[in-house]
């Protein structure tokens, strides 16, 4: 599916918070325990930063960047260098992108962000009833100034230079066939079109890792079901009423693809590509652009390069 994003609204050229505090509480998807979250106005320039108030871990703080990314199954997480980490904080990344929100403290009383409904739509909603603040601070894009890719198998990502952030995603669907979903991946386009799209697993590849997860090994879908994911069973979806989006397994691999980048700390100016894409991997492509200086800039001015600028 394409999607042109011609006529879109400017995106924000200043910093914006929110306005009021939020709160929302859920269980984990993986490891199915509850746990509350707030999200606390962040002064400009602060970025998104992950508090853990938990007896446990209390007071430490874990910025939301690609360089504090360490491996986990079916996630992406956090994690400050010593053993304190914050699971599944790529929707609420969407979400925040979907805003336009640059600078928030993001609460929580245990490790795993709340899963909802397992898509970002609820994010997006929390959010908006906060409120946004615009902050004097001018606002910092990543412009892709020259391709960089990573391939592995049949894993293809790359970001290229572009006018604006672009995604073109393909997922290989087993019983489902070939999904794609390209377009302008502009704010406005991500709260309408991809924020929606639940989380979803085939039966026969989840129940194994959930009953690795709830037999002592890693936390895996300890928390899944069908009120926060979809299960699919060969060419069937097993929750009621289906589908939300006539490709919402795609689309959930751009949500994913999104929040996963918004971890490079400043918008993107660019157009990924993805064939087969993952959390791991999206992680990977974000390492090897900000290891080329000439790769990537930082600029206040999100309007199209022209030939010399930047």
């Amino acid at each position: 599916m394409v999607r042109s994003m011609s006529g879109s609204p400017p995106l924000s050229a200043r910093q914006h918070t929110l306005r009021n505090p939020a709160h929302c509480r859920g269980i984990g998807l993986h490891t199915g325990r509850p746990v509350s979250m707030r999200l606390l106005p962040g002064a400009p320039g602060s970025g998104v930063v992950f508090r853990r108030t938990d007896r446990r871990a209390a007071g430490i703080e874990i910025a939301a960047s690609w360089r504090n990314v360490v491996q986990a199954p079916l996630c992406t997480m956090l994690s400050d260098g010593a053993g304190t980490r914050v699971r599944t904080v790529e929707h609420l990344m969407c979400a925040l992108y979907a805003c336009e929100i640059d600078n928030v403290a993001v609460e929580l009383d245990g490790e795993e962000l709340p899963i909802l409904d397992g898509s970002a739509a609820p994010l997006v909603q929390l959010i908006d009833a906060a409120g946004k603040a615009r902050q004097e601070a001018p606002r910092r894009f990543i412009r892709v100034l020259r391709p960089v890719a990573i391939a592995d198998g049949k894993t293809r990502l790359e970001l290229a230079p572009a006018a604006e952030f672009t995604v073109d995603v393909t997922l290989a669907m087993p019983n489902f066939g070939l999904l794609r979903w390209r377009g302008e991946a502009a704010p406005a386009t991500v709260r309408r079109e991809i924020a929606p799209a639940r989380t979803f697993g085939r039966l026969k590849e989840a129940i194994p890792a959930m009953l690795i997860g709830r037999l002592g090994g890693p936390p895996m879908l300890r928390g899944a079901s069908l009120a926060n994911a979809l299960a699919v069973h060969g060419r069937r979806v097993l929750n009621r009423g289906g589908l939300r989006l006539e490709d919402e397994f795609v689309r959930h691999r751009v949500l994913d693809a999104i929040g996963d980048l918004a971890l490079a700390g400043a918008p993107l100016l660019g157009r990924f590509t993805a064939v087969r894409t993952s959390h791991r991997f999206n992680r990977r492509l974000l390492a090897t652009l900000f290891a080329d200086d000439r790769a990537w800039c930082w600029t206040t001015d999100p309007a199209p390069a022209q030939a010399g600028s930047d």
